[in-house]
């Protein structure tokens, strides 16, 4: 069996905790929640080394 990528773990993530909120809406009525829970589009990426680290903070700033 294939490990999974860190990727597939966290669109899991995702999916099982909207899953989770949004059945819980109709049975336990939490509130709506009126923005995304999850950031569409969203990359995420491991940060490898130094080089990658001040890359990212380029893009951040």
């Amino acid at each position: 069996m294939e490990q999974p990528t860190l990727g597939t773990i966290i669109k899991w993530f995702k999916n099982t905790t909207i899953h989770h909120y949004l059945k819980n809406m109709t049975l336990l009525k939490w509130p709506t929640f009126e923005k995304l829970i999850w950031q569409c589009n969203f990359f995420e990426h491991i940060i490898m080394n130094e080089a990658e680290l001040a890359k990212s903070g380029n893009i951040l700033n």
